[in-house]
């Protein structure tokens, strides 16, 4: 959704996985040939999650993507494309790999909200 906080928490296996023992990128563009597409007015090719690692020993691993709603913001509207989760491991840098893929829509919200946080309709016509 357009102007709203995205967030993706994946959770890994913490009995045989480290997310400190690994990098992490993750990206939205607008298919898998990198076709430039119009974020904030101006050609991109892709934009960037920001990711964070939560590592709590063998109790929780996990990894963070997230777009701020300024971020969402800058899509048009009706913004259809993929992303992808690649990972390398820490020791050996000469690769990544592709863990996960999907599709990605951002399109504007029929509900908006105030300033005080109350949800409102969208008269506008």
């Amino acid at each position: 959704m357009q102007n709203a906080d995205f967030e993706n928490i994946i959770s890994f296996d913490a009995a045989t996985y480290d997310v400190n023992d690994y990098n992490y990128k993750a990206l939205i563009a607008k298919d898998r040939k990198a076709t430039d597409f119009t974020y904030n007015g101006v050609p991109s090719s892709g934009v960037f999650f920001t990711i964070t690692k939560n590592s709590n020993g063998t109790i929780s691993q996990t990894i963070t993507l997230k777009l701020t709603a300024s971020q969402t913001s800058k899509f048009e509207d009706d913004f259809e494309g993929v992303w992808d989760l690649i990972v390398q491991d820490a020791q050996v840098t000469s690769s990544y790999v592709r863990e996960f893929e999907g599709d990605v829509i951002i399109s504007p919200s029929v509900s908006r909200i105030t300033d005080a946080g109350d949800f409102t309709e969208d008269t506008q016509e």
